[in-house]
């Protein structure tokens, strides 16, 4: 009879295990940590790549990866990286030909894609962009690309913004956070 009594504690303590939110620590470049939950999705870019076109080598194509991470997935930004705590992956890929790439432009037109795992839409510009989502079978990674800010419509436009800062929900509130006194990847 005495393990069945301690049935109510291990359920409980299950219960807290499986309903706890783990906070996201983003650490800055003057050395304090910020500890909460990150708003919205938040986009992050590799390096442009250029070459010439196949057609014309004349012409430059302009060529790059963004990665979209809802804020509560991010487990920790630091000086690796930005640490996701989940499976899920949304890539979004662009290539461009004789115009550089406008970051909103591609995010907006990936993220406008008809829902698939794998779509193809196109920039104002002409240019092809894939969407791939989907799950990994890593359920969490690290990525050092470059931390662009947050995508968010405008509630009065509908117009799509890439904001500099992230919003992190603390346990004193609402911190908004400058992309550019975050810590730098190494």
């Amino acid at each position: 009879m005495k393990s069945l009594k301690s049935i109510p504690s291990i359920l409980l303590i299950y219960l807290l295990i499986q309903n706890a939110t783990f906070a996201t620590q983003v650490k800055l470049k003057n050395g304090k940590v910020l500890e909460g939950t990150i708003n919205g999705l938040i986009v992050q870019k590799e390096e442009t790549k250029k070459s010439p076109s196949e057609k014309d080598p004349k012409k430059v194509v302009y060529n790059a990866s963004y990665y979209l991470t809802n804020g509560e997935e991010i487990g920790l930004i630091d000086e690796q990286g930005v640490h996701k705590n989940s499976n899920k992956v949304v890539i979004i890929n662009c290539s461009q030909e004789e115009t550089p790439l406008n970051d909103l432009d591609v995010v907006e037109t990936g993220i406008n894609a008809p829902e698939s795992p794998f779509s193809v839409s196109y920039t104002e510009a002409g240019g092809t962009v894939v969407r791939i989502g989907g799950r990994s079978s890593n359920p969490t990674s690290v990525s050092k690309d470059t931390l662009l800010g947050v995508y968010r419509a405008d509630p009065k436009t509908g117009k799509g913004q890439i904001i500099l800062e992230i919003e992190i929900v603390t346990e004193k509130g609402l911190v908004k956070v400058p992309i550019k006194s975050i810590v730098e990847f190494k």
